[in-house]
């Protein structure tokens, strides 16, 4: 019992150092607690960047695909729409009835209970949130250098790094000060929006020369598919642009008067979003007949190559900047979601300490970013028809290259183009005809297909392996959580290879930069997010129900929630119906949360060696990382 008293108290005299030297440094005054700082404006800025990334500039060949006409397809965009702009105003109901940071997981924890929401949190950790900021940077990666390989598939090695520093200097910037962090989000929100303004302005000017044949009349709705599956295969990829509209609610702790700003953020961004994408979708087809659109791997990149000959790469730079802002949003959100989960006492206590003087929760935010890199793994492509393999081709990643970039048939070949005649012949050829790629000497297995569920979600196979030791003073008093130094590791799925964790969240992200597979696994997911959206709205009526004397500051008609849950319902049923397999393994994977919640959130009564391991690597974090528990 010595040992234990004289860390806490080890602890106690280290935290009050910590706050005698952030007053003295001319801080105090505040409480050690993260700040209300976000504005209205800020607000917006937050959905706004988080919607608009790399989806706008790239999706709408998959949404024209399955709707078969243009006029289908900008109904498909304007239904998205609106459909996100449903379930946001319920997500504004959620969020200022239960006022707490966390979206989905608060919502769930408040309603459902401790079990459901560790779930919640367990994927989100695992998978959804490293590999999408990862998936992000990378595509941000791609674009900004592609500029500097006019001819050549941008190198790996390249994109990888670059994605890796896009990383670490967002973490930086929200490590050093909240203030700057929504300063940055702000100010590329802003360039996204001038970057589709420019390509809204060069389609109407297009529209004033008249030739528009797409969009008469007579024939936008030429070839409209109406088969159920492929109206729904169209709204996923539509759906996928508009991810995102509820990241806001990931942050409501810190917003100033959030009963009032929460809403109105969520009524002013996401019509603009809406009315933007539409109007975009609009431009391309004033200039790109629906066979160009159907063969482009970047539709914004070849409308700027018509319109803008010489300055085509600003387009390329612009999407580039959009995908920098949504990583920045996505960590800034992500960061506060395991805060509020550490503080729940589901994951380990560091995660819920902020810096004394920067009052930013720096262990959230480097946890949020270690987990991207994982070994090379080779993908069988998805099933003809699935809802993998739609999105995929909406994002006309080719297979087993590094970009979403068509190279230049001529120069490289099959090779480089996904269709590699024969092996033995590929990558020594395509050196040999290409002076740029010698890389591709060390090129292996190029062919790999990339299927789309990688860009939803994060890859939880890959992070079975969690060392995380939580640790408190608190917990080493009430015998709370200690989470394991290893986990299960999963047997490969058949269709997918499922890469090894490497780390924890800068870690969790940074983990996947050693993967060229880390899409596999969101396959396996995408119905569980729909699934926990239905479950939070559903969660909005059960408390209208029991607890109508709760303040609702905004309060929707109950038809708006009902519409909703029942398309989601539908969205997940679609899901089961067209990847069953998939849709079961993410099920058996998701379960995998439960002997990590009984060993770390049900057993109390740990041993006393297991208690003081935790209680020193907890200290010693917090030494290290100069942080303190948040001051209620």
């Amino acid at each position: 019992m010595a040992a234990p008293a004289a860390a806490q108290e080890e602890e106690r005299q280290a935290r009050e150092r910590m706050l005698k030297a952030r007053r003295a440094d001319g801080a105090g005054g505040e409480a050690v607690t993260l700040q209300r700082s976000i504005t209205l404006v800020n607000g917006v800025a937050i959905i706004v960047g988080s919607i608009i990334g790399s989806g706008i500039f790239v999706t709408p060949t998959g949404v024209l695909k399955e709707a078969g006409s243009p006029g289908l397809a900008l109904v498909v965009w304007a239904v998205c729409g609106i459909f996100s702009i449903v379930g946001a105003l319920c997500y504004a109901e959620l969020g200022t009835t239960i006022s707490k940071s966390g979206g989905d997981y608060a919502y769930m924890l408040e309603v459902y209970g401790s079990l459901p929401a560790f779930l919640k949190l367990w994927v989100e950790l695992l998978i959804i949130r490293p590999s999408s900021q990862y998936i992000v940077a990378f595509v941000f990666a791609t674009y900004l250098l592609k500029p500097l390989f006019p001819t050549c598939p941008v190198p790996e090695d390249a994109v990888k790094l670059v994605a890796s520093l896009c990383v670490l200097l967002l973490t930086a910037v929200n490590c050093y000060s909240v203030k700057a962090a929504t300063r940055v989000q702000d100010a590329f929100a802003a360039a996204k929006l001038l970057a589709l303004a420019l390509i809204i302005l060069l389609g109407f000017i297009q529209m004033g020369k008249g030739d528009i044949s797409n969009l008469d009349p007579k024939f936008s709705f030429e070839g409209t598919n109406l088969d159920v599956g492929n109206i729904v295969l169209a709204l996923y990829s539509g759906l996928f642009a508009y991810g995102g509209w509820n990241y806001l609610n990931f942050v409501t702790e810190e917003m100033i008067n959030p009963y009032r700003n929460l809403p109105l953020a969520i009524i002013i961004s996401l019509p603009i979003v809406t009315l933007v994408y539409v109007l975009t979708n609009l431009a391309y087809f004033t200039t790109l007949s629906t066979e160009q659109m159907l063969t482009s791997e970047a539709v914004a990149v070849d409308f700027g190559n018509y319109h803008l000959g010489v300055m085509s790469w600003i387009i390329p730079v612009f999407v580039g900047l959009s995908c920098f802002g949504s990583v920045n949003g996505s960590l800034f959100t992500s960061s506060r979601l395991f805060f509020v989960g550490s503080r729940e006492g589901h994951l380990p206590s560091i995660l819920s300490m902020i810096h004394p003087q920067l009052l930013t929760p720096m262990p959230s935010l480097l946890f949020t970013q270690v987990a991207k890199y994982g070994p090379t793994q080779r993908e069988v492509p998805p099933r003809e028809g699935s809802v993998s393999n739609n999105i995929w081709t909406s994002l006309k990643l080719p297979q087993g290259a590094v970009s979403i970039w068509k190279p230049l048939r001529g120069v490289h070949g099959a090779v480089h183009s996904g269709s590699l005649g024969d092996p033995a012949e590929g990558a020594w050829a395509a050196s040999r005809r290409c002076s740029c790629c010698w890389w591709c000497l060390h090129l292996r297995e190029v062919h790999a297909a990339l299927p789309f569920s990688h860009l939803h979600l994060p890859l939880l196979s890959e992070k079975l392996r969690i060392a995380q030791p939580r640790a408190s003073s608190e917990a080493g008093a009430s015998g709370a959580v200690g989470w394991p130094r290893g986990g299960p590791e999963l047997a490969r799925p058949p269709r997918a290879q499922l890469a090894r964790f490497l780390g924890s969240q800068c870690i969790m992200t940074l983990l996947y930069t050693f993967s060229t597979d880390i899409f596999s696994v969101i396959n396996f997911f995408s119905f569980f997010n729909w699934l926990c959206v239905a479950l939070a709205i559903a969660g909005m009526l059960w408390l209208r129900y029991k607890k109508p004397d709760l303040e609702r500051p905004i309060k929707v008609n109950l038809a708006l929630p009902v519409f909703f849950i029942l398309a989601c319902l539908f969205l997940i049923a679609v899901s089961f119906w067209k990847t069953p397999v998939e849709c079961g393994i993410g099920f058996t994977i998701i379960l995998t949360g439960l002997p990590i919640y009984f060993f770390g959130v049900c057993w109390k009564n740990k041993p006393k060696w297991l208690l003081q391991g935790i209680f020193s690597t907890t200290v010693l974090c917090q030494k290290l990382l100069y942080v303190v528990p948040q001051e209620i």
